[in-house]
Order: structure tokens, then sequence, then C-alpha cells
């Protein structure tokens, strides 16, 4: 996986993986696609008299060989004249310098510091990782959370190779059709620096207290994704993000109600869109369909 791509996956994998406290710990057994029955994801559409936009909940890593490719989603990007997904790879080096810039505290005070009384459970938990927390030192509390769970993720044996996206990138410039997006690098990286540090504290403290559960709680949000069963997603979503109002604000209600916005705007230009986000986005009390339906807008389920 190049740098970007990395990079990439620590900006988006919290947006889906929404991991709820439980009290007992689990190892980071690897996720096989064996376990998992036939994929058969969610689809929205949105229409009018001349335009067509589905709504397509990913998972940015996935465990390889999940077969979901197929099917009703299938047939709709097939019918789909362009690909839109949250972002796309731009130029590596500015987006990694960008990225820097705001994963990065130059002024201190060291992360450990931020954390006070906290400090020493974030030490431990790095230490069961195999990780130095002086390596976290000039991190901000977001990008430090955000790389905990890349890690827990991998050792789950997902990655973004696997992911949705990837998969829906390749095969769309096989079949020449253009890749846009409907958010931007820079917009992603401004949402997370710009959370309150005392929401980024405390979302690294729950991060740190429940990362030994992101195995069960995965495997109950990957079998709910692959049977289309949005109301999991969305109890999961709610619950959890409830408990920080501000950071639900952030990524998800805002981004939402934008995206709403854009898709109202796309159905004034005749064609076919095949929008593929997060599957958090597509579930819960702020979703996006709950966003276009305060626009007059209706979305009915494909499959």
């Amino acid at each position: 996986m190049t740098l970007m791509k990395r990079l990439r996956a620590i900006a988006l994998l919290p947006l889906l993986f929404l991991a709820a406290p439980a009290p007992a710990e689990a190892p980071f057994t690897p996720i096989s696609t064996a376990a998992y029955p036939q994929a058969k994801p969610a689809l929205w559409a949105v229409r009018d008299a001349d335009t067509t936009i589905y709504l397509f909940g990913t998972v940015h890593a996935l465990p390889p060989g999940l077969i979901w490719y197929k099917g009703a989603v299938k047939k709709a990007f097939d019918a789909s004249g362009e690909l839109v997904i949250e972002i796309v790879d731009g130029d590596e080096q500015a987006q990694t310098k960008l990225m820097l810039e705001k994963a990065i505290d130059p002024d201190g005070p060291a992360l450990t510091a931020k954390l006070g009384d906290k400090a020493a459970a974030f030490r431990a938990r790095l230490e069961t990782l195999g990780l130095s927390a002086d390596d976290f030192e000039a991190l901000e509390p977001w990008f430090a959370a955000n790389l905990l769970v890349v890690n827990a993720a991998q050792k789950l044996g997902l990655n973004t190779g696997s992911g949705v996206e990837t998969v829906l990138i390749d095969k769309a410039r096989i079949a020449k059709k253009p890749v846009g997006e409907i958010e931007s690098f820079a917009t992603q990286m401004e949402m997370f620096d710009t959370l309150p540090e005392a929401v980024q504290i405390e979302n690294l403290n729950m991060t740190v207290r429940d990362l030994p559960q992101t195995g069960p709680v995965l495997d109950t949000l990957m079998r709910a994704w692959i049977s289309g069963d949005d109301a999991t997603i969305a109890k999961t979503t709610d619950e959890e993000m409830d408990v920080l109002p501000l950071f639900r604000e952030a990524l998800v209600t805002r981004r939402n109600a934008n995206w709403a916005q854009w898709i109202k705007a796309r159905l004034e230009k005749p064609g076919t869109t095949f929008l593929a986000v997060g599957a958090a986005h597509l579930a819960g009390r702020d979703s996006v369909q709950a966003q276009l339906g305060m626009l007059g807008l209706k979305t009915e389920r494909v499959n």
C-alpha cells in the first residue's frame, strides 16, 4: 500500500469502525471471509425524470476474498456513467505535507501530558500492540486515535486494498468511467483537526479503552453490511456517536447534510451516478437519506 493510501485509510476508517463499549477483552484474531454468508449489501437510489443517483454504503477496508460486487450492485454500477466516492487520491506529496501539518502538534505539550491521568492506560495499550508512546508524543489526539484503529484493523487482516472503494475505482478505470469525489482530502483533514481538543482526547481515551473489542464489533458490523442490515449499523452509529455529540456533528451530521445538497444539485444534470460513501453515512437518524428527506427528496431501497 502506498503512503497516501495508508494516510487515507487513517482518515477514513473511523467513519465506519464505531466500537461500542464492552467489558471483556478479545484477541486480534484475523477475520476470515469463510465465516461470512453470501454478501448482499444495501443499495438505494434517488431519481427524477432523467437522473438516477445510486447510494452505496462502503466498508473502506475488508478481508481479502469477500465477494460483494454482483447482483443489484453490479447492475447499478454498470448502468452508471460515473463513480463518485468520498475522496480520490491526488498529489501524494502535497497531501502528505497537509496530513503532517494537521497531525503533528509542534508546540506541545506532549500527547501523554494532554492525557493526564489517562496516560498510563494509553502507554499500557501501546505496549500490548508493540508500539512506543515516544512515537506518539508529537501527534494530535485525533490522529493518534485513528492510528490505533488502523493498527487494530491491520491485525484483523483488513486492508484498503480489498476495500470497496479500491475495487470500484479499479472497475471504473477498466470501464473508462470518470471517478469524482464528493469531498476533498483537505476538507477531511480540516474536519478532524478543528475538533475541540477535549473532544479529541475523549475520543482517544475511548479508543484506548475499547480497542480490544475491535474484532467482535467489526464482526457484527461486517455481518450487518453483508446482509444489508442498515438497522444494526444505524443502532451502532447512533449509540456510539451520541457519547460525543460534537464528534457526531462534525463527522456525520454536517457532512451528510452537505452530501444531500450535492445530490440535490446533481439531480439537475441528466445521467446516472454511482455514489459510494462509508456505510455509516447511510444509516442512523442523521443519514444521507434522512437529510434528503428534509430536502423533499425520496430515496428507495433497490435490493
